[in-house]
């Protein structure tokens, strides 16, 4: 179990090392927009959507690359909507409590976030941790790979709230994923999470 851990980790490191690599390398190039005044260009609308539309880029890449290894199963419509409500009352009762406790800045509206964060993201996460990771795992041991599944994904996000929000969230993907055997039911989940958070912090 350790050493399929440690190849785990590798890998999810990686996929990030490279993410961020593109960003730096497309922003220096970018960069000289501003006459190769880094620091107007960092803070900068330009800077912003790069960063967006290179994630978008990479997301659909490794989506593609990574969904040869998946069996989708026949899309039941009926569970679909009734994750993606559920993930939408989950996400809003948390954003609430959360704005509540620690009150949040409102974001400005961006067609890119959605397409980024609110769609292609839980697609490609929920490939890449609850399908390919969690079946991966689980060969070994199934308690375990839930564990250690959700762990990695909590750990994938920056923040205290936001990696004890992850944690949550891992164990009812983890279940969505038991429960109906297919990675379809937590995806719709996932977005509906991350669409109502979005939502969330741009009507505050």
């Amino acid at each position: 179990m350790i050493k399929k851990l440690l190849k785990v980790v590798g890998f999810i490191v990686g996929i990030t090392v490279l993410q961020y690599l593109l960003i730096v390398i497309i922003s220096i190039i970018s960069s000289f927009i501003y006459d190769g005044n880094i620091d107007s260009f960092l803070t900068s609308k330009t800077f912003y959507n790069i960063t967006l539309v290179t994630s978008i880029v990479f997301t659909l890449s490794f989506i593609f690359i990574l969904s040869k290894n998946v069996k989708f199963k026949k899309i039941n419509c009926k569970n679909i909507l009734i994750c993606l409500g559920f993930g939408l009352i989950f996400s809003l009762i948390f954003h609430m409590l959360r704005n509540f406790f620690f009150p949040m800045e409102k974001e400005n509206f961006n067609i890119l976030i959605i397409i980024s964060t609110g769609i292609l993201g839980p697609i490609l996460e929920e490939i890449m941790f609850r399908e390919l990771i969690y079946n991966y795992l689980k060969k070994e041991d199934k308690r375990q790979a839930r564990i250690f599944t959700t762990v990695l994904f909590a750990l994938s996000h920056t923040g205290i709230i936001n990696i004890l929000y992850a944690s949550i969230l891992g164990i009812i993907l983890i279940y969505l994923k038991d429960k109906y055997k297919s990675i379809n039911e937590p995806i719709s989940f996932h977005i509906g999470v991350n669409m109502m958070a979005i939502l969330f912090t741009n009507l505050i």
